[in-house]
């Protein structure tokens, strides 16, 4: 989706923010972000920062088990918001979504916002 708009000459960040800080650190999160999108951020923080990163962007997270091999396994939120760059909220793009519309619907704000 962001390298679709990326190549309609839309400039767009796309940012993750972990909901398993211990799992996800600064190494994991820009080997794993690289292989999306080379402009990928990644943020991570401590519990009470993501907490109130969950809270202003209305993720819910819940421990679901705890793997043998890969520790906690949480059920969680997957939004992605679509803000402008005063860091308004614009509108949810549904990750069911196929990249070419999303791509689709980022063109219709950027063009309302230019």
């Amino acid at each position: 989706m962001a390298d679709i708009a990326l190549a309609a000459g839309i400039g767009v960040q796309p940012v993750l923010i972990t909901v398993d800080p211990e799992r996800d650190t600064l190494e994991e999160m820009a080997k794993e972000l690289a292989e999306r999108h080379l402009g990928f951020v990644g943020l991570t923080g401590t519990e009470e920062e993501l907490a109130a990163a969950r809270k202003l962007f209305q993720i819910e997270r819940r421990h679901v088990f705890d793997d043998p091999e890969y520790g906690a396994i949480y059920a969680h939120g997957s939004h992605i918001y679509l803000m402008d760059g005063e860091g308004g909220f614009l509108t949810f793009i549904p990750p069911t979504l196929s990249p070419d519309r999303g791509a689709e619907i980022i063109a219709k704000y950027a063009a309302s916002e230019g």
